[in-house]
């Protein structure tokens, strides 16, 4: 009976032992399986952590630039703005220069209006003159064609007193 006892406990133990060797093949199956998982997994959390560092220097460098476009734009809307405070003078002192020069039009315009009718009145002063000077040409050749027939007359006359005189000296002695 002990036999069969010591058998029985030596197949339990086998069985045991046979059980507790497939379970330790299986455990160490399962630790280079959690070994295995472990490392993807660290590769993964590496992976992860490059590419979020990488895209956060992306971000980083993306930022940078857009700051410096920024700063650019800042330049540049700052230049835009004096240039236009720059026109704007120009504008007004334009304004102002346009406003003078229609005060100075206006005044010539006005010394225009006198220059004409004070040259209408010349104009008609010197009609006036010209129509005075036409009646005394007239008048001047009226007398100069009388002058001219009375020198003529008095030739005659005294052509005539001439004729006269040799037969008056005649008479007389």
């Amino acid at each position: 009976f002990l036999i069969v006892q010591v058998i029985a406990v030596t197949e339990k133990l086998k069985k045991e032992q046979e059980i507790k060797s497939n379970l330790e093949l299986a455990k160490k199956s399962l630790e280079l399986t959690i070994k295995d998982l472990q490392e993807q997994l660290d590769d993964a959390e590496m992976g992860a952590l490059k590419n979020s560092k990488k895209q956060l220097q992306k971000m980083e460098a993306r930022n940078r630039e857009l700051e410096e476009e920024i700063a650019t734009e800042k330049k540049k809307n700052a230049e835009l703005q004096r240039g236009i405070r720059k026109q704007e003078r120009c504008v007004k002192e334009l304004n102002f220069q346009t406003e003078e020069d229609q005060k100075n039009l206006k005044r010539l315009q006005e010394v225009i209006d006198q220059m004409q009718l004070k040259m209408k009145s010349y104009k008609q002063q010197t009609e006036h003159a010209e129509e005075q000077a036409n009646v005394n040409l007239s008048k001047f050749r009226k007398i100069q064609y009388e002058l001219q027939n009375a020198k003529d007359r008095a030739d005659a006359a005294e052509n005539q007193v001439n004729k006269l005189r040799p037969k008056a000296m005649q008479l007389h002695s």
